[in-house]
């Protein structure tokens, strides 16, 4: 037949599928595409394919399809139909292995040159490009999935708000989130506890009531390596370093004030100041002896406690006594004592010109802390002679200034 061949509204219907490049192909060959679907043969790096009808030279646009039967692990090539190999490439770039994966299908376009891939994208890794799942919240906080990639979404995760706060005890336990609240319990902290340990994770914890953070040189390092008691709206960072280990890196008290003081700074100071008028007649002896409350020398007017945060740190200890002794021939002695130790630690004394006439005794005393418990200091005070009264805060038994003349105690504790 050499010419048209006009069908008006009829059909060509029987025809066997076609073998050769110049035979008509079945509606059904076209649907299964069997003259681009390819037997494949060869290695996964020097691919063969048969398709059927054989071509007899390439040309552009040629397209065929074929299901992986090895992975490459080099630069690969093809060969249809018995001729010459052909490099495949991937944007005209040549492949490094890994791009064509064993059980896989893949479409080959030639170009003129060479064929090139077209492939649903790989795993993406650190060494090609391709398709990457993304991370959730969790995967990402948890931060052990090498395969998936982060959001930003996921990425603030890693420090927003926990949507619950941790009421555990002496045991702390850190799920998902990046700041957590740890609240009503006040039972000592010994431990924190990463649901998934990841070394290297750090989170906040805010402290919403009074706890002791439990110094452990290998378990709960904390700043200044000693026990630390929480406050309401104090923060810390804590980091897990694997292995049920945890730092804290830092820890802010609510006034902004750290607990690693420098040496020489002030740690906390407490004071009693009382304008209140007391009167009392036992005598403090001035002579050469220590003054002793066991034997009721003197009488206490004043007892201020304080619980030093180290046994080693330093107490300054100033005391302030104002008063009058109605005997001009007599001197007011002031004492200073802790606890129930007998004998004074420091004494002062002041000659009055006379009787009824006011004056105050002034002394600082310096002493190591030698205990991390509450701790009482005591001043007594009373002329040197007995019989006669001392009036605290006043003179002849009466209050002076509304009492605005004060005596005082103040405590300061340093750092060493």
């Amino acid at each position: 037949m050499t010419g048209n061949l006009p069908m008006g509204t009829h059909k060509i219907t029987g025809l066997t599928d076609g073998t050769a490049a110049t035979d008509a192909a079945s509606l059904g060959q076209v649907q299964g595409q069997a003259a681009q679907w390819a037997t494949v043969g060869g290695t996964a790096d020097a691919i063969t394919l048969t398709v059927i009808p054989a071509i007899t030279s390439y040309v552009a646009g040629q397209t065929f399809k074929f299901k992986a039967t090895g992975t490459n692990t080099t630069a690969t090539t093809v060969a249809v139909s018995g001729l010459t190999t052909k490099a495949v490439q991937i944007n005209a770039a040549a492949l490094v292995g890994g791009e064509i994966v064993s059980g896989s299908t893949y479409i080959v376009v030639y170009d003129g040159t060479a064929f090139q891939l077209f492939l649903s994208p790989p795993a993406a890794s650190t060494t090609r490009p391709g398709s990457v799942e993304l991370a959730t919240i969790a995967e990402t906080i948890t931060g052990t999935d090498a395969t998936r990639a982060v959001t930003p979404d996921g990425l603030a995760g890693m420090w927003e708000n926990n949507s619950t706060d941790i009421t555990d005890g002496a045991a702390i336990t850190i799920g998902d989130g990046g700041v957590f609240n740890l609240i009503t319990s006040t039972t000592a902290i010994t431990s924190f506890v990463f649901t998934t340990s990841k070394a290297g994770r750090r989170v906040l914890c805010r402290f919403n009531t009074a706890r002791t953070l439990t110094y452990n040189a290998t378990s709960l390092i904390v700043p200044g390596a000693a026990n630390i008691t929480t406050a309401q709206g104090d923060i810390c960072e804590v980091e897990d370093r694997g292995s049920g280990n945890v730092r804290v890196n830092w820890y802010t008290k609510a006034d902004g004030t750290g607990v690693v003081r420098a040496v020489g700074s002030a740690v906390q100071e407490v004071s009693i100041v009382t304008g209140t008028m007391s009167t009392g007649t036992n005598a403090i002896p001035y002579d050469n002896t220590k003054p002793d409350q066991s034997a009721t020398e003197g009488d206490e007017y004043m007892t201020l406690a304080i619980t030093p945060t180290s046994a080693t740190n330093k107490l300054k200890i100033d005391v302030v006594v104002n008063g009058a002794f109605a005997n001009a021939t007599a001197r007011v002695i002031a004492a200073l004592f802790q606890d129930s130790t007998a004998l004074a630690l420091a004494a002062a004394a002041m000659e009055l010109s006379a009787t009824g006439h006011t004056g105050n005794v002034k002394f600082t005393h310096w002493m190591t802390a030698g205990t991390t418990s509450s701790t009482t200091f005591k001043v007594r005070a009373g002329g040197s002679v007995g019989g006669s009264t001392f009036t605290f805060n006043g003179s002849a038994g009466a209050q002076l200034f509304g009492g605005v003349m004060a005596s005082s105690i103040t405590i300061t504790e340093f750092k060493v």
